[in-house]
C-alpha cells in the first residue's frame, strides 16, 4: 500500500520545560556544527551523527518571548538511539530527552523571561559520540513572517502538494505574497492569501522523476520576507491502473475541468444545470449522452464568465445548449450571456415533471430507470447505467424518472403504463415505489443497498468490459453529476465514497473494476481534496493496485 511522505508540525503551548514531538520547521541561521568525541569512548557503534537546530518565534502565542526550538538529528545507522540536550542560554536548566519519531525531529517550546540575545547550545549523542551545535537567537523584538511548506508526495507519482497552513505573517501584519519555487524552473504565486487559501494545499506536477528543492518565500505587507527550503523527491509512475484526479477550485471549475477533455468545437450540444441545487439536474446525464456533450454547472445568481467561456469553446457552431430547469434555477441572464447560440430550456413545475420533459427530449424511451427525487445519490449512480447498460442501444439511453420517496407520482405512473417497456430501479426508495405501484422490474435491474455507497457499488457491478470508471463523493451532488455525464460518454460506472474514508462497498467495487479495466484502464476521481481527501484518493489507488497519473 502506498504511504504518503508527509511531515506534520504538531506542537502544544506548554510550560517552559515541556517537550512535544513534531516535524520540519522553517530554516533559520545556525552555527556550523562541530563534532567532538568522548575522550575515553570505545569505537563508535552508532554510525555518523548529524544534527541541526532551528529557532523561530511562536507566531501563534500572545507572548512575543515564546519560542520554538526544532531539533533534527539522524544517524547513518538505522535504529541508533539518540539523545539531545538543549541549553537555552539564559541560565535556566537545560532540557534533555530522546530523539524519536520517524524523521528524528523534536520540537521544544520555551518562553524566555526577558528579551535579549542568547547563545543556544545543542548536543546530540548516541552514548559514544556526540555532536554539538550553537546558534545565536534574539527574542523580544517584533518578528517577521514564518515560511513553512509541508510537502506530500506519493510513490509512483510526479504530483505533489504543498501545505502552507503553518506559514504566517509577523506581529500585526498580513501576508502580501507567498512564492513557491518548485525547483524545476516553475513558480506559483499566492497574492494576499486568505486563511482559506493557506488551508488549501497547492498542487504541482513535476515533468520528470528526481530530487528537487522547494523554496517557500513569505513576504508581509511591510516587504519583510522569510524563506525556507524543503527537499522533494518524486518517482516515476508505477504500473497498474492509472488513477487521476480531475478537479477545479470549486464545483463550477471542476465541471469545466471535466469538459476540457473534449476538443474545442467538438460537442454538438451542452447540457447546463444549476450548481446550487440538485433536483432539476438528476435526470440530465442520459440527455448529455444522447446529445453528445458535457454537463456543465452555473451559479443560480447569474452568469459565470468561466462557464460561459467553456460553453463557447466546446460547442460546435450551430450547436444547442439544453438548459435544465426554469428561470429560478438558471436565470435568463445566464442564457443571454451565451450570445447567439441555440438554447432549449427544459423545465417543469417540479423535479418530477422536469425529468418527464427530459424523457420527452430523449424521444420518450421505453427503457426507464427509477430513482428517488428526494435525494441525489441514487440518481447519480443511475446516470451512466441508464445511459449505457440499460439503454436500448448506444444511441438510445434510458430515461431517468424520479419517485416521490417510496411512491410514484400519477404522471410517472401514466408514463410507465404508456411506454410499456422495461424498468429498472436504483435505491431502496425507488424499488419500494415500483413495488407499491405493481411495476415489474427487469431481471437483475433492482439495486437496493443498505446505503448509497453499497447501492452505487451494486450498479457498478452491472457493467462489463469497461475501460474507465469514476469515483466521487457521496456527500454532495455536484462533482458526481458532471463526472457521471463524462462516464456516460465513456461507458463506465460511477462509485461513491465518503470524503475522508473509502467505503468498504466502494473498495470492493473498485477491485471488480480493476479486473475489468486492467493496467491500460483509468479511474478518474472527480473533485478536489475537500470532496475526496488525499488519504481517500490513495485508498482508491491501493484498491485498484494502480498508480497516480
Amino acid at each position: 500500500m502506498h504511504v504518503p511522505t508527509k511531515a506534520r508540525l504538531a506542537v502544544a503551548a506548554v510550560a517552559a520545560s515541556a517537550v512535544s514531538m513534531g516535524v520540519a520547521a522553517p530554516s533559520f541561521a545556525a552555527a556550523t556544527p562541530a563534532r567532538t568525541a568522548a575522550p575515553s569512548a570505545p569505537t563508535p557503534v552508532g554510525g555518523v551523527i548529524s544534527a541541526d537546530l532551528k529557532i523561530h518565534p511562536d507566531v501563534n502565542a500572545k507572548d512575543p518571548l515564546a519560542t520554538y526550538f526544532v531539533v533534527h538529528a539522524s544517524d547513518t545507522v538505522a535504529g541508533t538511539k539518540l539523545t539531545y540536550t538543549l541549553d537555552f542560554g539564559d541560565g535556566s536548566t537545560a532540557v534533555s530527552g530522546p530523539v524519536i519519531g520517524p524523521d528524528g525531529t523534536v520540537v521544544v517550546h520555551y518562553t524566555y523571561k526577558a528579551a535579549g540575545a542568547y547563545l543556544v547550545k545543542l548536543s546530540v549523542t548516541d552514548g559514544v559520540t556526540s555532536v554539538n551545535e550553537a546558534a545565536k537567537y534574539t527574542t523580544g523584538t517584533e518578528f517577521g513572517p514564518t515560511a513553512l511548506a509541508t510537502v506530500t508526495t506519493t510513490p509512483g507519482s510526479l504530483a505533489v502538494s504543498a501545505d502552507l497552513s503553518k506559514s504566517a505573517p509577523g506581529n500585526g501584519q498580513t501576508i502580501a505574497l507567498i512564492t513557491l519555487d518548485w525547483g524545476d524552473g516553475s513558480t506559483t504565486d499566492l497574492k494576499s492569501p486568505t486563511a482559506k487559501d493557506l488551508a488549501t494545499p497547492v498542487a504541482h506536477t513535476y515533468k520528470a522523476a528526481g530530487s528537487y528543492t522547494l523554496k517557500t518565500t513569505v513576504t508581509d505587507a511591510d516587504g519583510i520576507a522569510e524563506a525556507a527550503t524543503t527537499p522533494v523527491v518524486v518517482t516515476s509512475a508505477a504500473g497498474g491502473t492509472a488513477v487521476s484526479r480531475i478537479a477545479g477550485a470549486d464545483r463550477y471549475q471542476t465541471a469545466i475541468a471535466i469538459s476540457s477533455k473534449l476538443p474545442a468545437g467538438s460537442a454538438p450540444a451542452v447540457v447546463l444545470a444549476t450548481g446550487g441545487t440538485f433536483p432539476d439536474a438528476l435526470a440530465g446525464v442520459p440527455l448529455a449522452k444522447k446529445v453528445g456533450g458535457p454537463l456543465l454547472l452555473t451559479p443560480g445568481t447569474g452568469p459565470n464568465a468561466a462557464v460561459t467561456a467553456e460553453i463557447k469553446r466546446v460547442l460546435k457552431p450551430g450547436g444547442t445548449v439544453y438548459v435544465l430547469g426554469g428561470t429560478n434555477a438558471v436565470p435568463q441572464s445566464v442564457v443571454q450571456a451565451l450570445g447567439a447560440v441555440n438554447v432549449d430550456r427544459i423545465g417543469g413545475g417540479d423535479r418530477y415533471e422536469t425529468a418527464l420533459k427530459i424523457a420527452d427530449q430523449l424521444g420518450d424511451p421505453s427503457h426507464v430507470v427509477l430513482a428517488t427525487g428526494e435525494d441525489y445519490a441514487d440518481a447519480l449512480a443511475a446516470g451512466p447505467y441508464a445511459a449505457d447498460i440499460f439503454g436500448a442501444d448506444a444511441s438510445h439511453p434510458a430515461a431517468i424518472l424520479l419517485t416521490a420517496d417510496k411512491q410514484l407520482t400519477p404522471d410517472v405512473k401514466a408514463y410507465l403504463a404508456k411506454a410499456g417497456g422495461t424498468v429498472a430501479a436504483v435505491g431502496g426508495q425507488a424499488v419500494a415505489a415500483a413495488q407499491s405501484a405493481h411495476v415489474a422490474l427487469a431481471p437483475g435491474a433492482s439495486f437496493r443497498g443498505y446505503d448509497r455507497y453499497f447501492t452505487a457499488a451494486m450498479v457498478a457491478g452491472a457493467f462489463k468490459g469497461e475501460t474507465t470508471a469514476g469515483v466521487a463523493t457521496g456527500e454532495n451532488f455536484a462533482d458526481a453529476l458532471t463526472g457521471a455525464a463524462s462516464l456516460a460518454r465513456a461507458g463506465g460506472p460511477l462509485v461513491l465514497t465518503p470524503t475522508h474514508l473509502l467505503a468498504p462497498a466502494t473498495w470492493a467495487a473498485l477491485q471488480g473494476i480493476e479486473a475489468a479495466v486492467g493496467a491500460s484502464g483509468t479511474v478518474e476521481v472527480f473533485g478536489g481534496p475537500a470532496a475526496v481527501s488525499g488519504p481517500t484518493l490513495r485508498s482508491v489507488v491501493t484498491a485498484v493496485h494502480g498508480h497516480l497519473a
